[in-house]
Order: structure tokens, then C-alpha cells, then sequence
């Protein structure tokens, strides 16, 4: 049972982490904020920044190229957060396995 718990938290945490990845990267390349995918990316996306919003400053060349340092760190938290998951789930393993 653990093992799919772990196999589930890897999905949904690399979803997420492809998800923000790609919104650095249109924020970083000044993608239009209209286009279809690109409006649907950041709506989606704008949840799981919440928690991080004004942590750090974004700083933007010409008002359009935005560096933005908040989806780096919720990056870096929900990977660490899904380190410490999956540590618990292993260790939950580990004492069933003991158990037997």
C-alpha cells in the first residue's frame, strides 16, 4: 500500500512541479498573458503560489520579462514537502514490514 502512496505523491508532486516550472518560464519569456494555454497556465497555477505570494520581489526587465522568485521557492517547498512525505511513507513501510 505504501508503495502506491509513494508512486501517487511522485505524480502529483512532479505535475506540480512541471506546471510551475512552465510558468517560470512564460513569466520569464514575457509570454502573452491572452494567449489561451498561457491564461489557463496562470489561473491554474495562481493557487499554488498563494501561500508564497510577496515572499520575494519579481523583478521585471521592460514590464514584461519577470523574474519570479516566488515560483522558484513554491518549486523548492513542494519538493521538500514531497521529500518529507515520502520519508514518512518509507518509514511507515518499513515498521509494517517489521511487524510480519
Amino acid at each position: 500500500m505504501s508503495g502506491v502512496m509513494q508512486r501517487m505523491t511522485y505524480i502529483f508532486v512532479s505535475l506540480i512541479e512541471l506546471l510551475l516550472s512552465l510558468r517560470f518560464i512564460a513569466k520569464l519569456f514575457g509570454a502573452n498573458a491572452s494567449a489561451s494555454f498561457i491564461a489557463w497556465l496562470y489561473a491554474n497555477t495562481e493557487p499554488l503560489l498563494s501561500p508564497f505570494q510577496y515572499v520575494f520581489p519579481s523583478p521585471s526587465v521592460k514590464g514584461r520579462f519577470v523574474l519570479e522568485f516566488t515560483t522558484l521557492f513554491a518549486i523548492f517547498m513542494y519538493t521538500f514537502l514531497a521529500y518529507l512525505v515520502l520519508e514518512i511513507l518509507g518509514l511507515f513501510d518499513t515498521m509494517g514490514k517489521k511487524r510480519k
